[in-house]
């Protein structure tokens, strides 16, 4: 009799399993990162096949490009000044001296590749990296536009020297001039670039870093 009473007892002594609660206002495991990186994903590669697109649609482009270098030219150094083409090639028919001369915006005087190159660069970096896609955009279109404006101040350039000192001019804006503009100008393209897009994320990791924590 007392051992059915012990036992009784220590089943009574026993704690109490504890049963899980179901809770039905739990969320539903979240889905933001994987959808953050799809976003992330499309966005860059929407800017590397626009990239491409630039690079392929070159012709086009140099067209526009004469466009606004042939309305330049009559602001500035000519006396007039035509679009044209010459030789299949987009071109400023600009007057000076009382002599016309031809000035072809050729492939390597195009900003098509350097804009496309960049626009790939900002794709890239959109998939590969965290920072965020609006100012990898920005960025990008920052630098597209300030490449362009350059380009036009080159071409300003070689027309204006050809124009003044004839094709030893020419020779040296198309050449030397020329090239060290380009080359400065996707220096600080890139600069800016990577000023807008990556330091003000650092910063900001930085002012994170920095900011005192609650105490647990």
């Amino acid at each position: 009799m007392s051992s059915g009473v012990d036992t009784v007892e220590r089943l009574r002594s026993r704690p109490a399993r504890e049963v899980p609660s179901l809770d039905t206002n739990a969320a539903p495991p979240a889905q933001a990162p994987h959808a953050h990186k799809l976003v992330r994903f499309v966005a860059g590669a929407i800017l590397i096949l626009g990239g491409v697109a630039i690079i392929a649609a070159q012709t086009p482009i140099r067209t526009f490009e004469a466009l606004i270098a042939t309305w330049l030219a009559d602001l500035t150094y000519a006396q007039d000044a035509r679009f044209t083409t010459s030789a299949g090639q987009p071109s400023v028919g600009f007057l000076m001296r009382d002599h016309w001369m031809v000035l072809r915006v050729t492939v390597q005087c195009a900003i098509a590749f350097y804009a496309g190159a960049l626009a790939i660069l900002g794709g890239v970096l959109g998939i590969s990296s965290r920072i965020k896609i609006a100012r990898i955009a920005l960025a990008t279109i920052t630098g597209i536009v300030g490449l362009t404006a350059l380009n036009q101040l080159r071409l300003l350039v070689i027309g204006f020297a050809w124009g003044t000192w004839g094709r030893t001019g020419f020779a040296w804006a198309h050449g030397p001039i020329g090239t060290s503009i380009m080359l400065i100008g996707m220096a600080g393209a890139l600069a800016v670039f990577f000023l807008i897009a990556v330091r003000k994320r650092a910063g900001a990791a930085s002012r994170l870093r920095s900011s005192p924590r609650s105490p647990q």
